[in-house]
């Protein structure tokens, strides 16, 4: 399914109609923004039907629900106040309003590569929890997640769900297909010596230890200090190092069905 831009459209209401209509289950999308908004469904309909306008809370509520970006939330409000502008200077503004906006959103998409480096406070967002990093993986299995899909995998606040998935798109780790997210072009790899490194281990270390009393028998978790001669650590860190290089070449082919995280340590525990 393609992505469905708002930049194309000029009124909200066709575009909110547009949008429904790439639902799986559009006949329930109005009782459920009534229900998210507060507002009864009949109230909605007129809405829908061009009776009536939402309120500017009203709309940023339900831009808020449907997970837009920054700029697609602005440029959303400003279809609003076009509609419910009394005179025709003042269309004639908010129309000049929607075009900004829609050649400053061309203009970031022709910047965004398909894949590019992460600035410095962009992989201090990402790196800052595991969240980030499994939403991503997340919208890799099967045809994408929809953003309620991704809330109720994860169990988390819708909001925080949203603004993680604002992220991503923004930095190209996930794409918007229809109502769908799916895994971006954007990969990531930290070297040991950067700032980042020990936080984003430390993530995924307290993120199994979460997850230790609730293991099933088809995962696995082992720790095994141990004494060994020098030569033979060697010997490990060889045969670990092609386990990993083996690892890769699975997980490169395999299809996405769940998450999952491999967790790997070999260390000294009090080197000389």
């Amino acid at each position: 399914m393609d992505k469905i831009s708002i930049y194309i459209f000029d009124e909200y209401r066709i575009y909110l109609s547009e949008y429904i209509k790439s639902l799986p289950k559009s006949r329930g999308a109005l009782k459920t923004w009534s229900e998210h908004l507060g507002m009864h469904t009949t109230l909605v309909s007129q809405i829908m039907m061009g009776r009536r306008d939402f309120t500017e809370e009203q709309a940023l509520e339900l831009s808020d629900y449907l997970a837009h970006t920054k700029m697609e939330k602005e440029f959303f409000l400003e279809l609003l106040r076009k509609s419910r502008a009394s005179s025709k200077k003042l269309k004639n503004h908010h129309q000049n309003r929607l075009k900004e906006l829609k050649s400053q959103a061309l203009h970031l998409s022709e910047r965004i590569q398909t894949e590019r480096k992460l600035t410095d406070q962009e992989s201090a967002i990402f790196y800052s929890s595991w969240l980030y990093s499994a939403i991503r993986l997340s919208c890799s299995i099967g045809e994408g997640l929809t953003l309620d899909e991704i809330v109720r995998k994860f169990n988390l606040p819708r909001e925080l769900v949203a603004k993680t998935l604002d992220f991503l798109r923004e930095t190209n780790f996930v794409k918007l297909e229809g109502i769908r997210y799916v895994m971006g072009s954007q990969y990531t790899h930290l070297a040991k010596n950067s700032p980042y490194f020990i936080r984003h281990h430390s993530n995924w270390r307290i993120k199994s230890v979460q997850r230790a009393d609730q293991l099933t028998d088809q995962e696995l978790m082992y720790s095994a200090p141990f004494s060994i001669a020098h030569k033979d650590f060697e010997l490990l860190r060889e045969h670990l190092v092609q386990t990993i290089q083996e690892f890769l070449k699975i997980v490169k082919s395999s299809e996405g069905e769940e998450v999952a995280c491999f967790n790997l340590d070999l260390f000294w525990v009090a080197p000389n």
